[in-house]
């Protein structure tokens, strides 16, 4: 089974007013968006090299035991639940579940071209500057009013 991706053109409003109950300026918020586009970035790329520590512990594990250890034997967790637990207390202003989206598709990522980089015909993952900001589905809701629809999207961590 494929994974499916949606892409939605969306217009932003904000009516979203700050401390002081001023309405927040457009250039605020795409500063906010830069801003949380930047952690997504370096969330993946901290994802990525926590994977890469791992699979060198495993081998290091295999060579003094003869076997491979089991993710959650050792790190109690799986391996993707193992690198979000070192994520989410880093400051991040991301809302938590799109950090735990964000680090758990790196994770994927890197199980998927682990191979290849073993092999040595593909090497490690590196994130770029334009990086989609990882929504998670709970973040999102739709409403439609008056022949319009309105998404609700959840970006910012409440902390």
């Amino acid at each position: 089974m494929g994974r499916v991706t949606k892409v939605a053109k969306l217009y932003l409003i904000s009516e979203q007013p700050d401390g002081n109950g001023n309405i927040i300026d457009f250039h605020e918020i795409n500063k906010i968006l830069w801003s949380l586009q930047r952690q997504v970035r370096e969330i993946k790329n901290k994802s990525i090299q926590y994977c890469w520590e791992w699979m060198g512990f495993c081998s290091e594990y295999n060579n003094l035991n003869g076997e491979y250890p089991k993710d959650k034997d050792i790190l109690h967790y799986t391996l993707s639940g193992y690198v979000y637990d070192r994520l989410k207390t880093g400051g991040y202003d991301l809302y938590s579940m799109n950090v735990s989206s964000a680090s758990r598709d790196a994770c994927t990522a890197f199980k998927n071209a682990k191979l290849d980089i073993m092999k040595g015909e593909r090497s490690i993952l590196s994130y770029r500057s334009n990086q989609p900001i990882e929504l998670h589905n709970k973040t999102i809701s739709i409403t439609h009013e008056t022949g319009v629809f309105y998404a609700t999207i959840g970006l910012l961590n409440r902390s």
